[in-house]
This record gives structure tokens, C-alpha cells and sequence, in this order.
């Protein structure tokens, strides 16, 4: 494959170019990005797409100059989407804490002395929750994200398939509670 005969293929608006690519860097890119980095399957798949998706309006751009080799630039693109991803996982695990202190009263709308004690323990359980419950709610209560958005972002059907889950979360966790 000629690097250059891709670039122009993109420049003229020809995708079948970007496909090529995909195809010859797409393993090689996963392979080292799951060696370097401890993310999911899927994670490391979406941040492998919105690189050629990134390089792609680079080439039209400009950005991209033809000065290094593409399996680096790639690699350049997808590893710093990669720490990104890393970052904001670790921004999440610490939002955990304050989503104790965010949202008890929903939990109780007898915003008690009990109440006042439990926000240790929901701190506690909210680390037990599954990724996509726990960022529900890091989204809903910390980030003042709509359900509609909330839906899409989690790949959920709708505004209310994000409601419904977030009640059965909260529910979830009010269980986790009472069963300690």
C-alpha cells in the first residue's frame, strides 16, 4: 500500500483510502495499545476508530503533513486518546466520593441523622456498581447531564431507558443499604 496514493484517495473524498488503513494497522494498534494500556476490549476499539476517524480530518485539514511514518502518527493519535481515557476513568473513580455526599436524598427523603451516616457507606457501594450504572450517575448528579444525553452517551434507547435505570440504580443501591 502507498501511503501517498491513500492520502490523495482521502483528499478527494474517497474513504475507500481510510479502509485501507484500517485494515492494515487496525491488530497492530490494538495489540500494542492493550499491552500499554488496561482498558476493555471496547475501549480500546473506540479509541482505534475515533483515531482514523482523527486522522482522516487531519489529512483534510492539513494537520497531517506526510513527515512521519503513519503506523507513529496513528499510534501518536490513539495513545493520547488512550491517556485521556485513562484520565477520565481516574477522575471518575474520584467523583465516587462526593457522589455519596450528592445524592442521599434521594435515597431518603428524611434527610436524617441515619441518612448522614449512610453517605459513608453509599460512598462504599458506589465503587461495587458496575461501570455503566456508576457513570450514570457520576453524569447525572456531578457532570448536570440531561437523560436524553445520558441515553445516548451510555448507548441506551431514550431519555426514559436512562430514567428507568437511574431509579432502579438508586433502588439498587437503597438495597445495598438496608443489607448491610
Amino acid at each position: 500500500m502507498r501511503i501517498q496514493k491513500v492520502i490523495k484517495e482521502l483528499r478527494a473524498g474517497r474513504m475507500e483510502g481510510l479502509a485501507k488503513l484500517q485494515s492494515a494497522y487496525w491488530k497492530r494498534m490494538f495489540r500494542a495499545l492493550r499491552v500499554g494500556f488496561h482498558l476493555d476490549e471496547m475501549e480500546l476499539e473506540d479509541i482505534i476508530s475515533n483515531t482514523f476517524i482523527a486522522f482522516y480530518e487531519n489529512v483534510l485539514d492539513g494537520s497531517y503533513k506526510e513527515e512521519s511514518a503513519i503506523f507513529s502518527y496513528l499510534m501518536l493519535i490513539a495513545k493520547r486518546k488512550a491517556i485521556n481515557l485513562v484520565n477520565e476513568k481516574k477522575r471518575h473513580r474520584e467523583k465516587h466520593e462526593e457522589i455519596a455526599y450528592s445524592i442521599p436524598q434521594y435515597l431518603d427523603p428524611n434527610e436524617g441523622e441515619l441518612l448522614k451516616a449512610q453517605r459513608h457507606q453509599v460512598k462504599v457501594l458506589m465503587k461495587q456498581l458496575p461501570e455503566d450504572e456508576s457513570r450514570l450517575l457520576t453524569l447525572f448528579y456531578f457532570h448536570r447531564w440531561g437523560m436524553e444525553d445520558i441515553a445516548r452517551e451510555l448507548g441506551l434507547k431514550n431519555a426514559d431507558s436512562a430514567k428507568d435505570k437511574k431509579r432502579r440504580i438508586i433502588k439498587k443501591l437503597q438495597n445495598m443499604l438496608v443489607g448491610q
